[in-house]
């Protein structure tokens, strides 16, 4: 299947960061600790024409990442 957001399959099928991805997740992660809800932080993604792969964001988009990252620790 398609790798998750923040990563990009290599040539092995490995999953590899993509950096640019990778820093939207980090601001994800500080918007939701400084307070923001789930929807809150799509708005404004959203509001700021921050993309998810071409897409506007959602709330359980925003979760998906949020909980990807959590178990990433």
């Amino acid at each position: 299947g398609p790798a998750p957001f923040g990563s990009e399959r290599d040539e092995d099928g490995r999953l590899r960061p993509i950096a640019a991805e990778a820093r939207i997740i980090d601001r994800i992660v500080s918007m939701k600790a400084k307070g923001l809800s789930l929807r809150g932080v799509a708005a404004k993604l959203n509001a700021e024409g921050v993309t998810m792969r071409g897409r506007e964001w959602s709330a359980q988009q925003v979760l998906l990442v949020l909980r990807r990252a959590q178990a990433a620790k």
